[in-house]
């Protein structure tokens, strides 16, 4: 049993397990996999070496700093701030399979916190547009989770459309032992042209047809 797994099955029983940043993002850079994405990267402010999580096509690149996460061009080495409330080491990286737009998913306190995703399209100059989509999932999953008082489910972004034109977002109901159904998943895929939900997926096809691009949290979420 892994690290990672003993940690999140912790969490997901219900105890206080206390993370401190260092040694959650030792876990994660041993196990060389993204947190909600199998393809997401996590950036280090640390070491100099994983700084930087470049895109497919390796003209730009998303690096790691103490004051939040930047934007950078391979060519010029340019680099411009990334608008998101992302810090270390709790934040994600995840590419577009052409380039053309990535997304940040980051925890606003600690393993056990609120979880969002932050979407940003890149055009040919390099000017960002935002898009933050977490309250629209969370919104339409406001009735999911079973808890003894009202609870906000986690967003996250796990994987694109080939074309990279829509997201699949993942709402998670949070691992708190209040809830009947804590660690419970939802898939939303959602245009990025129209801004509408366009599929809602259960749990079991969640796993069945994005198996390939679910990461570490959701594979230990599945053996508990």
């Amino acid at each position: 049993m892994t690290a990672t797994m003993i940690l999140f099955r912790h969490m997901l029983a219900g105890r206080h397990v206390i993370l401190t940043a260092s040694a959650l993002l030792c876990v994660q850079i041993a196990n060389a996999q993204g947190i909600w994405s199998k393809t997401g990267g996590i950036p280090s402010v640390e070491a100099a070496a994983g700084q930087n999580v470049f895109s497919p096509n390796a003209k730009r690149f998303v690096r790691a700093t103490r004051e939040g996460l930047r934007l950078g061009n391979s060519t010029d080495g340019s680099l411009q701030p990334l608008p998101t409330a992302a810090f270390p080491p709790l934040w994600e990286v995840v590419w577009a399979p052409d380039s053309k737009r990535v997304a940040v998913n980051f925890s606003d306190g600690g393993a056990v916190g609120t979880w969002d995703a932050d979407i940003f399209e890149i055009d040919s100059a390099g000017h960002l547009m935002v898009f933050r989509l977490s309250e629209r999932v969370r919104n339409a999953a406001k009735s999911f989770p079973i808890c003894e008082s009202p609870e906000d489910v986690n967003v996250a972004l796990v994987g694109w459309s080939a074309r990279g034109d829509a997201a699949l977002l993942v709402a998670e109901v949070p691992p708190h032992s209040s809830c009947k159904n804590m660690g419970a998943l939802r898939g939303f895929m959602v245009s990025l042209t129209s801004k509408k939900i366009l599929e809602v997926m259960p749990e079991s096809l969640l796993r069945r047809k994005w198996a390939k691009v679910i990461g570490e949290r959701l594979l230990i979420s599945s053996r508990k």
